[in-house]
């Protein structure tokens, strides 16, 4: 069994056989990594501030006074871990222990979605700028309260905690970068998480909030099919993939800037937020409640490439982003479309609207060269009705070249090759400004005075651009490769 032998100074320590049992020697120690793992591993809650760690009696570690860890060996060493400059062994032992101390409690759906409604409640009315008046607030949540208990607290009373705190104490130990809680039955998370997540996944369970603060290397966040109302205020400035859909959401917060893939469906959601991130790839916002989408949202997000609006209360189609492939917008109550539509879509699925014979002109303009999709049936059918379009030309619009990599384009969600395909469109950019630039340097480039000793401005002013957007081409292609 360990023994203060097994223990490594970080300091100059003094011989074992100077340390009488059950004192710490001066110095700051640590515990060797076999040890701290196996301790870890086999640490289960007593009672407050005391935990085991072994089959023997002696085997406790307390926590009872502040900023230490004491932990109790079987020959009745006591080793200390102290909180004093830092030291990542204390903070993984009063991060277990929260975790420990978690996977006992039985808080329960009804506790937790009780305070977070209340706490709703209270942001909606000290935000003045509130789009959603405080009653209707609280008839709606009340509903959206009554339809949770009512289909998910059965799940409530089967949550596997302990195989939770197993997986977050093999994540913390192993350092994985990706944990997975999903389909646990889960009413709660602690609201520590292992600091160097990546991946963290928590789908399918009975989640009413997440933790109000994330690890801070996260990039992908899924926690879809819960019974969350809100979202953290404060997001991981590096997240790139959040899927929220299938929950209670009521609004979005300040999205993290470097998203590139949003999913936000089958919420009850309002509105989007005014500004979305420029970064953005993928939008997804189907079956909410949403009654408008702001066209200057949507036209400044440039790499925008797949857009789902479709099954809300959309009564106008906003206008679209320029390089938009994949367009989904049906099931909501447009009468007609914007043209031009992107010369880049591809896909243009808008069955199940309730197309308006007064804008025949419009809408047959928003499909002319479109290939037939199966979610242009309704509109091509009724510009058939209506004499606008032959059965020749719909013949014509049924081929679809390059389905498989539509159904990738729509799929992508892997950060790797998100950040591949920023870095590709930055060079796209990088390279459109350096032809412009090449072009106002020919342009640019008149006989100087021979009275002159100094180039004219303007040519000084394109080179010292010129040098610039080169030297970046340069770095991000070396990034990319």
């Amino acid at each position: 069994m360990a023994s203060i032998k097994d223990i490594r100074p970080f300091a100059p320590g003094i011989p074992p056989s100077s340390v009488n049992p059950g004192v710490r020697p001066p110095g700051q120690f640590f515990l060797p990594v076999e040890l701290k793992n196996e301790i870890l591993r086999n640490m289960k809650y007593i009672g407050p501030q005391i935990f085991s760690w072994g089959d023997d009696h002696r085997q406790i570690i307390d926590l009872s006074t502040a900023g230490e860890v004491k932990i109790h060996m079987v020959d009745n060493t006591i080793i200390t871990l102290e909180r004093l400059n830092p030291n990542p062994q204390h903070n993984e032992f009063m991060m277990v222990a929260e975790w420990c101390q978690w996977a006992m409690e039985r808080d329960g759906l009804q506790e937790n979605l009780q305070k977070n409604l209340y706490e709703i409640l209270e942001e909606n009315q000290q935000n003045k700028q509130s789009e959603i008046p405080q009653e209707d607030l609280k008839e709606s949540l009340e509903e959206i309260k009554e339809n949770i208990l009512e289909e998910n607290l059965p799940a409530s009373r089967i949550e596997n905690r302990a195989e939770a705190l197993r997986r977050m104490k093999e994540c913390l130990i192993t350092r994985r970068s990706m944990l997975n809680l999903s389909n646990l039955g889960l009413t709660s998370l602690p609201e520590n998480l292992p600091p160097h997540l990546i991946e963290f996944y928590c789908s399918k369970n009975v989640l009413t909030a997440l933790p109000k603060v994330m690890p801070k290397w996260l990039l992908v966040l899924d926690c879809t099919d819960n019974v969350l109302i809100l979202l953290p205020k404060v997001q991981p400035s590096k997240l790139m993939v959040l899927k929220c859909y299938e929950n209670c959401i009521i609004w979005l917060p300040e999205l993290s800037t470097n998203l590139r893939v949003i999913n936000c469906s089958e919420n009850f959601l309002q509105f989007l937020p005014p500004s979305m991130p420029q970064y953005l790839y993928k939008l997804s916002c189907a079956g909410n409640n949403i009654h408008s989408i702001p066209d200057e949202m949507l036209e400044n997000l440039t790499r925008l490439k797949v857009f789902d609006c479709s099954s809300n209360d959309l009564i106008s189609a906003p206008r679209l982003p320029p390089k938009l492939i994949i367009y989904y917008c049906g099931e909501n109550k447009f009468k007609t479309v914007q043209v031009p539509q992107p010369q880049s879509l591809k896909v243009f699925d808008c069955n199940g609207n309730p197309w308006d014979k007064d804008n025949l002109p419009t809408l047959f303009k928003a499909v002319e060269g479109l290939k037939k999709q199966q979610g242009l049936k309704d509109l091509l059918g009724f510009l058939h009705k209506e004499g606008q379009m032959k059965l020749e030309k719909l013949e014509k619009l049924e081929k679809l070249e390059d389905l498989d990599d539509l159904m990738d384009l729509e799929l992508l969600d892997d950060p790797v090759l998100l950040e591949r395909v920023k870095v590709q469109e930055d060079l796209e950019l990088l390279n459109q400004q350096l032809g412009l630039l090449i072009l106002e340097r020919q342009q640019d480039s008149q006989p100087v005075n021979q009275h002159s000793e100094h180039e004219p401005e303007s040519a000084s002013r394109v080179k010292r651009d010129l040098s610039e957007v080169e030297f970046e081409s340069t770095m991000k292609r070396k990034r990319f490769m």
